[in-house]
């Protein structure tokens, strides 16, 4: 069996950091790829290390695994990171400062893919709890989407779609449900547990057709106006 038969009970989406030059040697191809689409079809996302060689991984970047490749702080290809149309995107992998072990309280900075790696699986579990009803392969176009295009315009072989943003990622996603709290202080994803504290923001994120939930009491100025059409439905509190 597959590890996704052990992952996925219980759960909507499962994140596996892994790394593909391992994966890219030739008696593991064809393994790996029955493994990689039987573990999307399961609704788990696949998130490789491009690998710290300064080579080329050849294949096709529109496969079930999100390969990903470093930058450095301004934006470059690191030097080390692999490349090529294998490569989905890129993330900081250079000088990301991180807890490190030399102690319990010690921090450092550490360099590789695979710090570029967990960054995006990161994002790609933060796309996942703004909205759980989100298949994988909608939150890799979401991952897509939102990158920052660097190098030739478009997607290319040396950044692929460009680096992560994790703001333009989240703003692309559009919410059926979202609650508004104007007393609400602390983070806002526009769910039940971190909404948002203000009506136009909501409105704004809610899909056409979508539902509006305010929090009694909250602040709606007057008139309210309201541009596209949402159901508005109130919760105790």
């Amino acid at each position: 069996p597959y590890r996704a038969d052990f992952y996925l009970p219980g759960f909507d989406l499962v994140i596996e950091c892994d790394g593909a030059a391992w994966h890219g040697r030739p008696h593991q191809k064809v393994r790996d790829r029955r493994r990689d689409a039987y573990m999307r079809a399961r609704g788990a996302l696949l998130v490789w290390a491009a690998g710290n060689d300064g080579a080329i991984l050849n294949g096709n970047r529109n496969d079930n695994v999100i390969v990903v490749g470093a930058t450095t702080s301004s934006d470059a290809l690191a030097s080390f990171s692999n490349r090529g149309p294998f490569v989905d995107l890129v993330a900081p992998g250079q000088d990301v400062f991180t807890t490190s072990n030399g102690g319990d309280n010690s921090y450092g900075t550490a360099t590789g893919t695979s710090f570029s790696c967990p960054l995006t699986a990161g994002l790609c579990a933060l796309i996942f709890s703004y909205d759980p009803s989100l298949t994988a392969a909608e939150v890799e176009t979401l991952l897509r989407s939102g990158c920052d295009d660097l190098g030739s315009a478009g997607v290319d072989d040396t950044f692929g779609h460009g680096r992560i943003d994790v703001r333009q990622s989240l703003e692309g996603i559009v919410l059926t449900t979202v609650y508004v709290d104007c007393a609400y202080s602390g983070p806002e994803s526009g769910t039940f547990d971190q909404p948002f504290n203000t009506v136009t923001e909501g409105v704004q994120a809610v899909a056409v057709g979508g539902t509006l939930i305010l929090k009694a009491g909250t602040c709606v100025a007057s008139p309210l106006t309201i541009s596209k059409a949402l159901v508005l439905q109130s919760t105790g509190g």
